[in-house]
């Protein structure tokens, strides 16, 4: 969307947003064409997420639509598409993304109670160590942080609570993701496998 916005700007941010789209609507009106801007979020989360989006409202009271996609994780296949339109009702959609076929395919209606179950809440760990992990690693807890966080900067992982966090998620890593963990202590330092095993050779979460 920047690239073709008037670069002159008005006594106000609402008044240069709502003029720069109110154009660009002018000229789908005249050809009878539909206009998808792409437009990125405020990294800052918030309960409406019209809010997310950068700029002024008039951003949004200008357009005909807006659609917001919000992906549960950084690294996360998981997202919540939702839908504000101006003469029509508002949808609020679960999607799940693809990357075989590079597309977005309707899972279902967002439901915020079945979002804040707790197996919901920390399924972006497991798809975070999915992506991170090959075949196998060991290593400390902060060494896992480490590397966790050289993924995603923003993941909620420190060395006090990953612990805690991979013994949460154990079940569904090798129920889910053929991810065993294993916690062992040894005389100097606490370590943490993952190892990633077949069907047919699935081992069991230990803490040793």
């Amino acid at each position: 969307m920047e690239r073709v916005r008037d670069t002159e700007f008005d006594k106000s941010i609402y008044s240069y947003d709502y003029r720069d789209i109110t154009a660009l609507r002018e000229i789908t009106n005249t050809h009878k064409l539909t206009l998808l801007l792409i437009h990125h979020t405020r990294k800052l989360s918030d309960n409406d997420p019209l809010n997310t989006l950068p700029g002024s409202m008039g951003l949004v009271g200008s357009a005909d639509g807006v659609f917001v996609l919000e992906k549960d994780s950084r690294t996360g296949h998981d997202a919540k598409l939702t839908i504000a339109n101006r003469d029509t009702e508002g949808f609020c959609f679960r999607l799940r993304f693809n990357p075989e076929h590079c597309k977005w395919g309707f899972v279902g209606n967002y439901n915020e109670a079945v979002a804040e179950q707790p197996d919901e809440k920390d399924e972006w760990l497991c798809l975070l160590v999915d992506d991170f992990l090959a075949d196998a690693w060991s290593g400390t807890a902060t060494e896992l942080c480490a590397a966790l966080k050289a993924i995603d900067p923003d993941a909620d992982v420190t060395n006090l609570t990953i612990t805690k966090q991979l013994k949460n998620v154990a079940a569904t890593l090798k129920d889910d993701y053929s991810i065993v963990v294993i916690f062992e202590r040894k005389r100097d330092e606490r370590t943490i496998s993952l190892t990633r095993k077949s069907e047919n050779n699935a081992g069991d979460s230990v803490t040793a």
